[in-house]
């Protein structure tokens, strides 16, 4: 149905997939990731950005639920879920980041019909928590890697989630924060209300 341009079949048949998974396997497993992948797309060729953000978030809390909130094998998971978040409140903004420098993992969003301004602010706020969760993994698998590179566990550790070096960089993940704090504080300056004396909130911006 994807193929033949018809993403209301595609989400019909998807949402059916799903389903059955759940009643067959459990309420979160593995198989489920790829569908929900495919939902999201699906949502995005109908216009449909806030059910493509639904399914998002719920391929994320799926990641969570299968491998533990803080677990390491979830970094790539929680880095995706901060790039949708982060460029679909960029794009809402009105702000065209460059993907490649900043290495947005959402190639598939489309810009021109992302625009939803009464989530921004909510799509700001999981942007931070996730590259803030992301960035605490990635400095603890930094001090493990570099304080005990030949252990056992180690080795298994670094075998089983196979990460290249853009997933664990941290100055990337620490830039991709600093601007979702940018885009908070332009949020802010243009939703926050004055006070009473006409002036507004700067220590509130100041400190966003």
């Amino acid at each position: 149905y994807q193929q033949l341009d018809n993403p209301q079949l595609a989400i019909d048949a998807f949402n059916e997939a799903l389903q059955l998974s759940r009643i067959n396997g459990g309420l979160f497993t593995e198989d489920q990731v790829p569908v929900v992948e495919k939902l999201v797309e699906s949502y995005l060729n109908l216009g449909d950005i806030p059910s493509a953000n639904l399914n998002q978030e719920y391929l994320f809390y799926i990641q969570q639920k299968i491998n533990g909130a803080a677990h390491p094998i979830i970094l790539i998971d929680l880095l995706e879920y901060a790039d949708w978040n982060l460029h679909a409140a960029s794009l809402s903004l009105g702000y065209f980041p460059d993907i490649q420098s900043l290495h947005f993992r959402t190639n598939f969003l489309d810009e021109n019909n992302l625009y939803q301004s009464e989530k921004i602010e909510n799509l700001l706020t999981a942007a931070v928590f996730a590259y803030s969760q992301a960035i605490a993994i990635q400095h603890d698998l930094e001090a493990k890697f570099n304080e005990e590179p030949n252990d056992v566990k180690t080795i298994e550790l670094k075998n089983q989630l196979n990460y290249s070096e853009d997933d664990l960089d941290i100055a990337t993940a620490e830039q991709k924060l600093a601007y979702a704090f940018f885009l908070q504080y332009q949020f802010d300056l243009n939703n926050v209300a004055v006070n009473s004396f006409g002036e507004a909130p700067s220590t509130y911006f100041l400190n966003s």
